[in-house]
């Protein structure tokens, strides 16, 4: 169970590291992406940011505060994603990115506290 919940932590940390460069960078599909769902290109700046705090927020061993805050910040903006795609009438293709990211999110989430049995080494 261990090397499934490492694995699919793994996944989704470099998937969103990937999204992450490729927001920080503003690179033309996500601004063309960001444009069409109605939203500023400044949001790719935000967004970029908050994928890299939440990898290491995932990662850090030393609270359990943040590390379910970084999974609830993820799990609202994956879904928000979602959505967004949704209510614009986009084809599934386009949902199903943030759709895998949103599972991956709330599998690593459950098996995270699953396998600590809901704590972690320190509470702050």
């Amino acid at each position: 169970m261990k090397i499934v919940f490492f694995v699919l932590k793994g996944i989704l940390s470099l998937g969103l590291l990937s999204t992450a460069f490729s927001k920080l960078t503003m690179q033309a599909s996500i601004l063309e992406s960001l444009a069409h769902l109605g939203y500023p290109d400044y949001l790719s700046y935000i967004l970029g940011v908050s994928y890299v705090l939440a990898v290491v927020g995932i990662w850090q061993p030393r609270s359990r505060t943040l590390k379910e805050w970084a999974y609830a910040g993820l799990f609202f903006a994956t879904l928000g994603a979602v959505a967004s795609h949704l209510f614009s009438g986009d084809p599934f293709s386009a949902m199903a990115p943030a759709m895998v990211f949103w599972l991956l999110t709330v599998a690593s989430c459950i098996l995270d506290k699953k396998l600590t049995s809901g704590s972690y080494s320190h509470r702050y």
